[in-house]
């Protein structure tokens, strides 16, 4: 299987494993998940970068290579990036109290976010590291 290939099944268990975690309603506890969010997004990267350029990274390389790609937040964007990280929590309260509909759409929500990290990294990986 190409890298390109690997990279996207490996986007694809975390997109699974995004919407999974938001699935479930948790009315007062959004920003608690942001935390396991995080740590799937970076472990993520980490199998991405490491499918690229067959090197391991420590957690801290790969969230220096987040901010080089655009993809995190660092120095002036951080505030910008707190302020979207609570307008979604805002969102996913709103959606907690919409049985069934508004908890698959926070769960859409979380998959594709996390999609979305995955398909820039990789495209900072090609870049960076060659396909």
């Amino acid at each position: 299987m190409s890298k390109k290939g690997k990279a996207g099944w490996v986007i694809f268990q975390h997109s699974i494993t995004g919407a999974a975690l938001e699935l479930p309603p948790k009315p007062g506890l959004e920003t608690a998940v942001e935390i396991p969010l995080a740590a799937n997004e970076i472990g993520m990267c980490l199998r991405i970068a490491q499918i690229y350029s067959g090197e391991t990274f420590s957690k801290d390389e790969i969230k220096n290579m987040l901010k080089e790609a655009g993809i995190a937040a660092g120095g002036a964007v951080a505030g910008a990036f707190l302020a979207a990280k609570g307008g979604k929590v805002i969102l996913k309260e709103i959606l907690n109290w919409i049985p069934g509909i508004g908890w698959g759409i926070k769960s859409a929500i979380g998959g594709s976010l996390t999609a979305s990290i995955g398909i820039a990294f990789m495209k900072f990986c090609q870049l960076r590291f060659g396909e």
